[in-house]
């Protein structure tokens, strides 16, 4: 049985971030996780697939976890972006305070923003509200 990313992140005091990159040529995608406590970054990679990164995030930590919700959005945003060429996109999930906080930033030409949710519901309403 797979754990919920979030309560994973909560347990072990840890940010995840998932990143597009539509500047970049090759590897458009950064996964991440970062532990919060030791301030080092556990896992880190620039890649063709964020799923594969995943499974390679998962034998390294030898857990298993639920990425499904986050990816859903994150995959919901690239759809929506892909058309842009110069545009970059991270969601993340950030330990802070003994709670999490849901971070949507985005980055163009045009364009530099950043959100924060107390929530992942409250996330995905603003983001297919909005873009």
């Amino acid at each position: 049985m797979s754990q919920k990313l979030q309560e994973y992140l909560l347990e072990t005091k840890s940010n995840f971030m998932l990143k597009f990159d539509g500047f970049r040529s090759k590897k458009k995608y950064t996964v991440m996780l970062y532990d919060t406590l030791t301030q080092i970054r556990t896992f880190g990679e620039d890649t063709e697939s964020i799923l594969d990164s995943e499974v390679r995030l998962l034998k390294q930590e030898s857990c298993r976890l639920n990425f499904e919700e986050l990816n859903k959005l994150f995959f919901l945003m690239e759809k929506k972006v892909s058309s842009y060429k110069n545009i970059c996109f991270v969601l993340s999930i950030n330990y802070e305070n003994d709670s999490l906080k849901y971070i949507f930033m985005i980055s163009s030409d045009d364009r530099n923003e950043r959100y924060a949710f107390e929530t992942l519901l409250d996330l995905e309403v603003e983001l297919k509200r909005n873009f």
